[in-house]
C-alpha cells in the first residue's frame, strides 16, 4: 500500500478520475498490489461505479497504458511539427526517440508508469491471452518506428542491418536509457556514487552511432 492514497479532483468526469488515480496507484503499488476498492475510493466512486466504466482491473491497466502512450505520441507529434519535414528517415527516427527522452524530462510520472508497467502487461499475458497485449497508442508508436526503419534499410542508410534488427535495437536503446534514468533517480543518494547518470547528449551520440 502506498503511504498516501491519491485523490482525484471531484470536478473531473468519473472515468478521468479513475484513470488518474489508477496511473498513480499502479506506479506506486504495482498492478497486483492495487485493490479495486482502494482505486474506487480514491476516484470518488464505488467498486460498482468503477466497473460501470471498465470490465475489470486489467481493462483499467490497459486504458491507463493507452492514455500514457497517447500523451507520448502527442508530444512527439508536436516536436516533429516544430522540426519540419524530413528527407532522411534516420533523422526522423532520431527526432522521435529524442522526443521520447524529452518526454521523460517533462512528465516523469507518466514515463515512470510506462517503464514500470511495460513489464506488468507482459507478465499478465498468461492470464489474458485473449486480450490486447499492447495498446492502440503503443502500436501506433511502434509502427511509426518500424516503417522508418524499413525506409532507412531500403535507402541503404544503415549498412547490412535488417529493418527488424534496427527496430529492435532502437526499442532496446530508447527504453534502456529511460530505465537507467528512472533507476538512478529513484536510488537513495550515495548508493550509486561510483556511477553517473547518462546525459541526453550521450544517449543521442549512441543513437546516432547506431543509425550512422
Amino acid at each position: 500500500m502506498s503511504v498516501e492514497t491519491p485523490k482525484a479532483d471531484p470536478q473531473l468526469p468519473v472515468q478521468d478520475r479513475i484513470l488518474l488515480v489508477a496511473r498513480q496507484l499502479f506506479k506506486t503499488d504495482g498492478y497486483n498490489g492495487t485493490k479495486t476498492r482502494t482505486l474506487a475510493k480514491a476516484a470518488g466512486t464505488s467498486e460498482a461505479g468503477l466497473f460501470r466504466h471498465f470490465d475489470n482491473k486489467y481493462d483499467i491497466l490497459m486504458a491507463v497504458y493507452d492514455d500514457a502512450w497517447s500523451r507520448v505520441n502527442e508530444w512527439i507529434d508536436e516536436a516533429l511539427g516544430v522540426a519540419g519535414d524530413f528527407d532522411d528517415p534516420c533523422d526522423e527516427l532520431i527526432e522521435i526517440i529524442t522526443g521520447l527522452w524529452r518526454f521523460y524530462e517533462v512528465d516523469p510520472e507518466t514515463s515512470a508508469f510506462l517503464i514500470i508497467n511495460t513489464g506488468n502487461t507482459d507478465s499478465l499475458l498468461v492470464d489474458h491471452q485473449d486480450q490486447a497485449t499492447i495498446s492502440d497508442a503503443n502500436i501506433a508508436y511502434l509502427q511509426r518506428i518500424e516503417q522508418l526503419c524499413e525506409a532507412a534499410v531500403d535507402a541503404g542508410l544503415v549498412g547490412d542491418l535488417t529493418s527488424r534488427a534496427l527496430a529492435e535495437g532502437l526499442f532496446g536503446l530508447s527504453e534502456g536509457v529511460m530505465l537507467g534514468w528512472y533507476l538512478f533517480d529513484k536510488t537513495e543518494p550515495g548508493r550509486m556514487a561510483e556511477f553517473s547518470k547518462i546525459s541526453i547528449d550521450e544517449a543521442l551520440a549512441l543513437l546516432r552511432r547506431l543509425l550512422r
